[in-house]
């Protein structure tokens, strides 16, 4: 397995087989921003001078990028077969511009440009000078990830005031073509999914808001629910491991049915939650309040406590080896460690 860290020394990346011994290492003097795996299993690295292909020899490729700027910068990629998807943005403190979305082949090829302007906003729930806000114009234009969602022949990309209030919008493209397909409602956007289709699931969270839509294909609404968190989708089955930022409500796992119904399963502590690991039986494997859980349907079979780690500890996506899980964790110490899991 490979592993990635940005460290001191830049970029780093080790090589380690199951037992976590290190049997290769390379430190590249380069800002990692995000990785993606091609269709092909070519494996990309996001630096801020653009996508560079990882080797087998742990080598990294010039990089390929759209070669107008415009003076922004890359943030967030994301593979579509053996193209890129690249996303530039205004730099934080600069000017404000609209967002630029690439798609772009392995051999720098560029397949088409779309340019996503800001828009006004607004939410009920964002008060200024003890009033009601109605629709105002962002200062920044920002997407907070470093990859994007996409579905069947369209790509999500999330927009807004980010930092000052979190109100933004989600622009869904087509993938093939480029044009924007529809926007959706405006909204403190958290987490997304894709349903494989062309449809999305949309998550809003803040200001009095924990509710999910699904926008179908042509930007209807089709279903909604007061739930929130990471989704585990399998076909026509969504669950989600729930997120609730007030301490007044418990978060649990549920299923969201039709008709806006959702059936809640084990309650779940803590708040900061690592994407689930979803295994081949459907099981889940995710890091939450300073443990390692591990999850069938809507129940919790067995947690373990990760030594060093508490409820406000980072940790990363799971990965799967053969039999094995490894789990990266950044606990209280501020120390990156990769934990191996085994599960029966």
């Amino acid at each position: 397995m490979l592993a990635l860290a940005q460290t001191a020394e830049g970029l780093v990346v080790e090589a380690r087989d199951q037992d976590l011994r290190v049997v290769g290492r390379r430190a590249f003097g380069v800002t990692a921003l995000a990785a993606a795996v091609a269709a092909s299993g070519a494996r990309w690295v996001l630096t801020p001078e653009g996508a560079r292909r990882l080797d087998a020899e742990l080598a990294l490729s010039p990089p390929v990028r759209e070669p107008e700027d415009e003076g922004l910068e890359l943030r967030a990629l994301t593979c579509v077969d053996d193209d890129l998807l690249l996303l530039r943005q205004h730099p934080l403190r600069g000017a404000m511009a609209p967002a630029m979305l690439s798609r772009i082949g392995a051999n720098g090829a560029v397949r088409w440009v779309a340019r996503l302007p800001p828009t006004s906003v607004a939410h009920p729930g964002v008060r200024s000078s003890r009033r009601r806000r109605r629709a105002w114009s962002p200062t920044t234009w920002l997407h907070a990830a470093v990859s994007l969602t996409v579905s069947g022949d369209r790509a999500l990309v999330t927009l807004g005031d980010m930092p000052r209030s979190g109100i933004g919008v989600g622009f869904v493209i087509s993938s093939r073509h480029g044009e924007i397909v529809f926007t959706t409602a405006a909204g403190p956007i958290d987490q997304v999914a894709g349903l494989d289709d062309g449809r999305f699931l949309v998550a809003y969270e803040g200001y009095g808001d924990f509710d999910t839509l699904r926008y179908g294909r042509d930007g209807r609404v089709e279903d909604a629910w007061a739930s929130h968190g990471f989704y585990v989708v399998d076909g026509t089955d969504l669950r989600v491991v729930e997120t609730r930022g007030s301490t007044a409500s418990k978060s649990h796992l549920a299923r969201l049915e039709s008709g806006g119904r959702v059936r809640r399963g084990a309650e779940l502590p803590g708040y900061y939650t690592s994407p689930p690991l979803v295994r081949a039986d459907g099981s889940l494997i995710f890091v939450r309040a300073g443990q390692v859980f591990f999850c069938r349907d809507l129940e919790v079979i067995e947690t373990t406590i990760i030594s060093g780690a508490d409820a406000r500890s980072s940790a990363f996506e799971c990965v799967a080896a053969g039999e094995s899980t490894f789990v990266p964790v950044k606990t209280s110490s501020r120390a990156l460690e990769l934990l191996r899991i085994e599960v029966d």
